[in-house]
């Protein structure tokens, strides 16, 4: 689309492929500023719930390191135990 043309998407569309990302759909005009702000707001409140999902998921994947640590030295320990 060139500079000063209009871009639609039908209501449907949007709708579909907002389901399809799980994220919100706004009906907006940055022709007249219809929902400009609330569509950025929206936006920020997404970007930081991604950023605490995966601050989320990297604490679950750091915890599981010591388990992984116990099973390394396990081994070494069954041997030590049975050697005497």
């Amino acid at each position: 689309a060139g500079v000063g043309s209009l871009s639609q998407v039908s209501k449907e569309e949007g709708s579909a492929l907002a389901r399809e990302f799980n994220c919100p759909f706004f009906e907006t005009s940055a022709a007249f500023r219809y929902y400009i702000d609330d569509v950025f707001h929206a936006l920020v409140r997404e970007i930081r719930r991604k950023e605490r999902e995966a601050v989320m998921a990297m604490e679950k994947r750091s915890k599981p390191k010591s388990s992984v640590w116990k099973r390394l030295k396990s081994p070494f320990r069954r041997k030590k135990d049975s050697v005497t």
